[in-house]
């Protein structure tokens, strides 16, 4: 593939996620109102910022993993495999780490300023494993 084709092809997926997490975090907003607040502004606003660019990592690993899918069928190889579940779990980690997952999943219940429970440490389960598929892959 020529670089400006590739140039092309990034910048085209890249506006395509930027879309989709503007969209999604306009749908956010609506459901922060309902969130009791309270006089915490800066919180809602951490959480649209939040949303926003987990949303558009979410949106840039699904069509990275799709690559990495496509090469896969192409070239079976064990680096290749280990690339898609590096991608999947990275893919795993933005999906938890997006606010209104975490709302979905009742997170929030007992409103901003208890723990978000279960979503306050998966994301950085997720994390782990993706480095430990790149430490081992960098002792082959």
């Amino acid at each position: 593939m020529s670089e400006s084709r590739a140039g092309r092809r990034t910048l085209t997926v890249a506006v395509v996620a930027f879309v989709i997490a503007v969209i999604s975090t306009l749908v956010f907003v609506r459901v922060v109102r309902r969130l009791p607040l309270g006089s915490n502004p800066e919180i809602a606003l951490q959480l649209l910022v939040k949303t926003f660019v987990s949303t558009f990592t979410v949106v840039l690993l699904v069509a990275l993993t799709a690559n990495y899918l496509t090469v896969y069928r192409e070239l079976p190889n064990r680096f290749t495999l280990s690339l898609i579940i590096f991608c999947l779990s990275l893919l795993l980690y933005a999906i938890t780490s997006v606010p209104l997952v975490a709302i979905v999943f009742g997170g929030f219940r007992q409103g901003l300023a208890a723990s978000i429970g279960p979503f306050a440490f998966i994301p950085d389960v997720f994390a782990s494993i993706a480095v430990l598929i790149l430490l081992h892959q960098s002792y082959e």
